[in-house]
């Protein structure tokens, strides 16, 4: 089953009728978008046809498609395929808005990003799509070696113990031997039990860890009773995308973006965004007579650090709703209080764009309404 895509030359000159069967056979069990583009006959999808259409063609005519580009759109991975897409989206997304950009600026060292806006200064972009599956093969990868070196360690102190580990900043790599030096430490310290302690890995990668007395006699015991690691913040999923962002990113007086363009089940929203770059929001109680909030603050866990990632200007969120007409984008732009550079919102103010901003008095406030 294929769709006739006589009226969308520019689409049909990216995916082949070769492609396209290939691609139906293997996805008809669970249709994607890109099925339902290039697969399904029905009338209902003809918008989205036309709007893939007009994405290569937007990307053709700025030069942002190019044939590395072309090859990422066929690949058969799907994190090749909508990191493309997601790239497409954001070119037409501002040249709609008026705002002139060269494809494929020169990045940190060798890299290559992958716009550049012409505003002044010009600020370099770099687009990451979000999808589920690269984040949680390497969660499962992380908490597997996690649960290897923590039993080995457990079996190297002279008494039971249990250790609960939760993976809290991912990171694409983990040095096994580092890990294991540190969490030797923490088993043989002197401290009381129970004792939480966190580590920092050289690649990125933050755990807390918690060690209690184990219940069971034997260290043996203990080691079945030490479970895998395990994730705690769906938030995660836009930290691990902001890292691999952050390592394209100049430092040659460039402002630098990172836009994020999510392809989840269950999509960030502000509270997601507020967290993973500000801080987790922590609330103060009197424990008075009569209970209260009385505020509350953020903790220096962001990503957005005096200390760390100040090459970054701002992170966006570009947002999705489909429609029966198409898709209809919003960008929402958090600027970062502590870089290096900063990013002149009224650059990119526009339609459908609105901005956090530091004001003043030093709060972090919208500094425009979507319009």
């Amino acid at each position: 089953m294929l769709a006739d895509l006589t009226e969308y030359p520019q689409l049909a000159s990216v995916y082949d009728v070769d492609f396209r069967r290939r691609y139906s056979e293997k996805n008809e069990a669970a249709p994607d978008l890109l099925w339902t583009v290039l697969c399904d006959p029905s009338p209902v999808a003809d918008p989205y046809r036309q709007e893939f259409d007009t994405l290569v063609a937007e990307g053709l005519r700025s030069g942002l498609l190019d044939n590395e580009m072309r090859g990422r759109l066929r690949s058969s991975s799907a994190e090749q395929r909508y990191g493309a897409v997601s790239e497409l989206e954001v070119g037409r997304f501002l040249s709609e808005r008026g705002f002139a950009w060269l494809p494929r600026p020169r990045g940190r060292g060798t890299r290559c990003g992958d716009i550049q806006l012409l505003t002044h200064p010009p600020a370099f972009v770099e687009v990451k799509a979000i999808l589920d599956r690269p984040i949680e093969v390497i969660e499962q990868f992380i908490s597997r070696k996690l649960w290897r070196v923590t039993k080995m360690c457990v079996k190297q102190v002279d008494r039971p113990l249990f250790v609960q580990t939760m993976i809290y900043q991912v990171a694409p790599d983990f040095d096994g031997r580092h890990y294991r030096r540190w969490l030797l430490r923490q088993l043989s310290a002197d401290a009381p039990l129970p004792r939480h302690a966190r580590y920092a890995g050289r690649a990125g990668l933050v755990l807390d860890i918690e060690v209690i007395d184990s219940p069971l006699t034997s260290r043996e015991s203990a080691q079945i009773q030490t479970p895998p690691a395990h994730w705690v913040q769906t938030a995660s999923y836009v930290r691990h995308s902001l890292e691999n962002a952050y390592r394209q990113l100049p430092d040659d007086g460039r402002v630098c973006i990172t836009i994020l363009r999510p392809h989840l089940a269950f999509k960030p929203d502000n509270d997601d965004m507020l967290g993973s770059l500000y801080g987790t929001e922590q609330w103060i109680v009197s424990l008075g007579p009569e209970p209260r909030c009385v505020g509350a603050k953020r903790a220096p866990d962001g990503f957005f650090r005096p200390n760390a990632h100040r090459r970054v200007s701002a992170a966006a969120l570009l947002k999705a709703v489909r429609t029966e007409t198409g898709t209809v984008l919003t960008l929402d732009v958090y600027h970062n209080p502590f870089a290096r550079y900063s990013l002149d919102w009224t650059n990119l103010a526009g339609a459908a764009i609105r901005h956090f901003v530091p004001g003043d008095d030093g709060i972090m406030a919208w500094a425009e309404p979507h319009g």
